[in-house]
Parts: structure tokens; C-alpha cells; sequence
């Protein structure tokens, strides 16, 4: 494709909804939901058919002599996972208890800033034991099919087929967050249906939606300063119309409140400040974590980390590849994906030493960068889209040799 092509091609023109790419991103949804739910069906023979065994309950921090923890079966030695906590506040969202329901939250404020999924689940199962991990499983999902149905229109919105709206689902990263009731999918889904509300000048709804975005992922607040500093642009130098994803002061003012309002709360509830939580532990120099990350399992070859170098690689890569096409894309995305990418590379070695923390902390990196990347494109490659769902098949696949082999140490029974 020709620059002047490219060029043309990212002009502003937002066409209106048209019937036909709504039932095809409907479609497209449809199928999503299809490919995960066949996906839990796989996993849960290996957690005695039982949700409860996709949580990641840690004996270290859940109370597993309680009698009224039915979950208590299903903990292990081994370190647990973000879910057990998700789903300890899905029973009482707003807690200010370290310890209760046999779960002892390890950094509560941090938990609980990302209440936006345990707030959901609690609003339907209302703190029921049983019914909480169908209905946070139910969210999840519904948020993954939301994010093929939100993307499909909003590239439709560009002329660009929205079918293209399933790679948006079939992110790798999901395979993970889907499989351990985690909050990426939910923060994605708001991200992306706010920037296709944008795209339709929808501003008070596009300001919501990214508001509620804050509050399942703090990682989001990048988005609202993205938000910011093109709204100023455009203030500046006076091409705030002529850009696809135009900020009204709400989109990024609406969200900023949020933040706040809900950090004024969290303190007085935990005597605390986010910033002062476990999360900061994890950043660090830029690329120091990265380079550790790759030294330690170069110097320690295993089928685990041989698996974990080739991810990481695929992940550096791929921003590389979308770095050729940068200066076309929407100033918004730009400078979001920006942010994102020096995220990344404040991130420490713990995080960048496997794969299902790294697809996590990369994971609005990786589709907004998708987004403004099929934009500009309008048809991406066969071989990208190969490499796309190959590394959804990857982890995926790895989340089951995860589950196999807690099973395998730690039999049930």
C-alpha cells in the first residue's frame, strides 16, 4: 500500500451504522462466545468440573480449614492468583476487612481499585458462594464477545470489514484473563466501546464508558491522559475536528473525577494511597525488567521458559512492526500506545519472567495498538493474522498445561 493510499485512508470519515455490519459483528460475537465457552469446557475436566478450580485459590492466603469455604478444596501450595481476590470482594464489594469469607486480601486498596467486575458479579449473584463464579465467568465473557461486536462496528465505521472485530477477542492475553476471572476483558470492552462512541462524536456516553473502564483497570487512566493531551492538541492547534477520535473535555475530565473520587475512598476505607500499594513494587528503570527477564530464562532453558522467551519475543516484535506505522495512526491511539509502550518497558523482571503477567500488563498496548494498526491497513496480512491466532492457540494451550499440572502435583481428592 502506497503512502498517499495511507494517507487517504486514515482521513476522517466515520460512516453511520449500517444493519448489515450490526448483524455481522453479532455474528462475530457469537462466535467468540463459542471459542470460549468450548475453551472453559476443555480446562474444567482438569478442576473436577467445578469453577471454583479456575480461581487460582493460593493456601498461603485463603483459610482452607473453613467449613464455610467451599472453595477450600480447590487451594493449592503453589503461589495463587489475581481471581481469588476478584471474587473475594465479588462477596462484599465494598469490604474493609483484611480477612473474611476464608480469604485473606494481600494488598487490599489494590484489589479493590479494580472493583468494576466484583462490583458486576455482586450486583446479579448478591454474595451467593455458588452462584458467583458462573456469573463472573458469564461477565467475562460477555465482555469478550463485546469486544468483537464494539470492534467489529467501529471498524466498520472505517470501511474495513467487521469480521476483523474477532481478532479483537481472540486476543492472546484473554486466554489467560477468561480462565482466572480476571478484569482485562471487562476494561477492554469499555475501552473500546468508549473510543466507538467517540468515533460517533457520542461524548457524554464515550466519557462514562471510559470512566467505568478506570474503575475495572487503573491501567486505563493512560487512555484518559491520551484522551487529555489530544484534546489540548486540538485546543492548540486547532484540528480537533479533523481527527477521528476528537475528545470532548468530558472524555477525559469525566474519567480523571472518577479516579479520584474512588482513590478519596479507598484511602479512607484502607488508610492508604494507591501509590503507595504493592502495584509500584512493580515498576522500575526502562527495559531493565525486560533484559533481566530474558537473561534469567536464556540462562535457565526449560519447556516453560523456552515458551516464556518466545512469547516475549513475539510481544517485542510486534510493537517493532506496528512502530513502521506509527506516524499514520489516529493521535488519540498514538499517544496512548505511546503510553503504553514506556509501561511496558517500566515493568520489572517478575512480570516480564512469564507470560501471563506480561500479555496481562501489555494487554491495552496490544489492541489499541491492533485498532490503530487494522485502521490504517484496512486488510491486514494473512501471515498477521496467522501470527495473531497462532499465539491465542499458544496460551491458551498453556492455561491447560497450567491446570494439568496442579493436578498432577496436587491431586484432589
Amino acid at each position: 500500500m502506497s503512502k498517499r493510499q495511507i494517507r487517504h485512508d486514515s482521513d476522517p470519515f466515520i460512516k453511520p451504522f449500517r444493519i448489515t455490519n450490526i448483524f455481522i459483528s453479532l455474528g462475530v460475537a457469537a462466535i467468540a462466545i463459542v471459542i470460549y465457552l468450548s475453551f472453559i469446557a476443555v480446562l474444567l475436566p482438569l478442576t473436577n468440573n467445578h469453577l471454583y478450580g479456575l480461581y487460582g485459590f493460593s493456601q498461603e492466603l485463603t483459610h482452607t480449614e473453613s467449613d464455610d469455604a467451599p472453595w477450600r478444596k480447590y487451594a493449592h501450595p503453589k503461589p495463587g492468583y489475581d481471581g481469588q481476590f476478584y471474587f473475594r470482594l465479588a462477596l462484599d464489594p465494598f469490604t474493609d476487612k483484611r480477612e473474611d469469607f476464608g480469604i485473606n486480601l494481600d494488598a487490599p486498596l489494590l484489589r479493590q481499585q479494580r472493583i468494576l467486575l466484583p462490583f458486576f458479579t455482586w450486583l446479579i449473584a448478591r454474595g451467593d458462594r455458588e452462584i458467583t463464579p458462573p456469573v463472573m465467568m458469564a461477565i467475562n465473557l460477555a465482555a469478550v464477545a463485546g469486544c468483537a461486536f464494539v470492534s467489529g462496528l467501529l471498524l466498520s465505521c472505517f470501511g474495513i470489514s467487521a469480521w476483523y472485530g474477532l481478532l479483537f477477542s481472540l486476543y492472546p492475553g484473554f486466554g489467560i484473563s477468561v480462565g482466572r476471572f480476571l478484569t482485562e476483558p471487562l476494561a477492554l470492552f469499555m475501552i473500546l466501546s468508549s473510543l466507538l462512541m467517540l468515533a460517533h462524536r457520542k461524548n457524554q456516553v464515550a466519557a462514562i464508558l471510559l470512566s467505568l473502564a478506570v474503575l475495572s483497570r487503573e491501567t486505563a487512566t493512560l487512555v484518559v491522559a491520551a484522551g487529555f493531551f489530544t484534546w489540548l492538541s486540538g485546543k492548540i492547534f486547532q484540528h480537533g475536528n479533523k481527527e477521528n477520535f476528537s475528545p470532548h473535555v468530558s472524555f477525559w475530565l469525566y474519567p480523571t473525577l472518577t479516579f479520584f473520587l474512588w482513590q478519596l475512598w479507598l484511602s479512607n476505607n484502607w488508610s492508604s494511597v494507591l501509590l503507595a500499594s504493592a502495584d509500584t513494587s512493580k515498576l522500575g528503570p526502562p527495559l531493565e525488567g525486560f533484559l533481566r527477564a530474558m537473561v534469567g530464562n536464556i540462562t535457565n532453558l526449560n519447556p516453560e521458559t523456552v515458551f516464556y522467551l518466545i512469547m516475549a519475543s513475539a510481544v517485542l516484535g510486534y510493537q517493532i512492526f506496528l512502530s513502521r506505522w506509527i506516524r499514520h495512526f489516529p493521535l488519540l491511539l498514538l499517544i496512548s500506545w505511546i503510553c503504553y509502550v514506556l509501561l511496558a518497558a517500566c515493568t520489572k523482571t517478575a512480570v516480564w519472567s512469564n507470560s501471563t503477567s506480561f500479555l496481562r500488563i501489555s494487554a491495552e498496548l496490544n489492541l489499541l495498538g491492533l485498532l490503530a494498526y487494522v485502521i490504517v491497513k484496512k486488510k491486514p496480512g494473512n501471515l498477521f493474522v496467522s501470527f495473531w491466532l497462532v499465539a491465542w492457540i499458544m496460551t491458551s494451550g498453556s492455561e491447560w498445561y497450567h491446570l494439568y499440572s496442579i493436578q498432577e502435583a496436587f491431586p484432589r481428592k
